[in-house]
């Protein structure tokens, strides 16, 4: 048992080196080249994004917008999502709350479906990469 678990250890590192590491892992998991892009167009209001993105946010900009998050953050709890106000379900009637909020940008992964939702709701596309999109309210056109 010991050496099939010291073989699958080093099975398991070695896929992960071949995949780029641990760095290259999060930076695929990650709104990583979206903070560029974050720090120098922030908006007004909150940003609305997911835990995991949001605590990474608050890391990398600790100086940003409030952070409203769109799903439970207590699983990830820590020093940068104690900014998040938690919205367990994002629909039309939790619209209502967002606009109280003052929320200015949604940061998500690409695959979120909130994505979809917003862009339902008239929200438009400001950024794009592998990884994130970031929308806003109204008709603005992609950066």
């Amino acid at each position: 048992p010991a050496l099939l678990a010291l073989a699958l250890g080093l099975l398991g590192t070695a896929r992960l080196e071949a995949s780029g590491g641990v760095q290259a892992q999060v930076r695929e998991a990650l709104p990583v080249a979206a903070a560029g892009w974050l720090g120098s167009h922030e908006g007004r209001g909150s940003w609305l994004t997911t835990p995991t993105f949001g605590d990474y946010l608050a890391a990398r900009l600790p100086q940003s917008q409030r952070l409203v998050c769109v799903d439970d953050p207590l699983p990830l709890a820590g020093a940068g999502l104690s900014r998040c106000q938690a919205l367990a379900v994002l629909n039309s009637g939790a619209m209502a709350v967002v606009r109280q909020l003052g929320v200015g940008l949604a940061v998500l992964p690409r695959s979120a479906p909130q994505v979809a939702f917003l862009r339902a709701q008239g929200w438009a596309i400001r950024y794009r990469d592998p990884t994130t999109v970031v929308l806003a309210p109204g008709s603005s056109k992609p950066t």
